[in-house]
C-alpha cells in the first residue's frame, strides 16, 4: 500500500508494508522518502552510527506515530542513498501491542491515517486497508 502526494513537487512517498522481521514474524513497516529533491533529504545517513554496514543505523529515540488518533510507539531507521534509492526512513511499531493495534485498524476500517511529525513532511497520510485482512491473514502462518 502506498500514497503519493500529487500536490506536491517533491514527489513525498509513503508505504505501509507487511514482511517479515529479522526473528521472522510477520510485522509491519512504514517508509517515507521523497523523490525529485534533492535539497531536502528525509533523514540524514551517519555511516558511524551502521553498526552493521547494512546502509542503515537506529535513529535515536522513539518517535510516536497516530494511527486513527492513537499514539503508538515507533522504532526509527534511516537508509542511506544509493545509485536506485533516494535516502529514506522506515518505522516499525516498538512493541506487540503497537503492532497488535495497527493490525487491527487496518483489518476493522477501510483506511487508516498516520500522522508523524517528520521534520515537517508527511504530517497526515491517509492508506488504503482494502485487501490488508486478506493479504496478513495469508501470510501470518508460523514457519516450520
Amino acid at each position: 500500500m502506498f500514497t503519493f502526494d500529487e500536490q506536491s513537487e517533491s514527489g513525498k512517498v509513503s508505504v505501509a508494508e507487511i514482511s517479515r522481521d529479522s526473528s521472522g514474524n510477520l510485522t509491519m513497516f512504514f517508509n517515507y522518502f521523497i523523490i525529485n529533491d534533492g535539497m531536502r533529504p528525509v533523514c540524514n545517513y551517519n555511516k558511524t552510527k551502521d553498526f552493521n554496514n547494512e546502509g542503515q543505523h537506529v535513529i535515536e529515540g522513539t518517535s510516536v506515530h497516530k494511527f486513527n488518533n492513537q499514539p503508538v510507539k515507533m522504532t526509527g531507521f534511516c537508509v542511506g542513498e544509493t545509485e536506485q534509492t533516494p535516502p529514506l526512513v522506515y518505522f516499525r511499531p516498538q512493541t506487540d501491542e503497537g503492532l497488535e493495534f495497527i493490525v487491527q485498524q487496518f483489518k476493522d476500517r477501510n483506511s487508516v491515517t498516520i500522522e508523524t511529525s517528520l521534520g515537517g513532511e508527511f504530517k497526515k497520510i491517509k492508506f488504503t486497508a482494502k485487501g490488508f485482512t486478506k493479504y496478513w491473514d495469508s501470510n501470518n502462518i508460523e514457519a516450520l
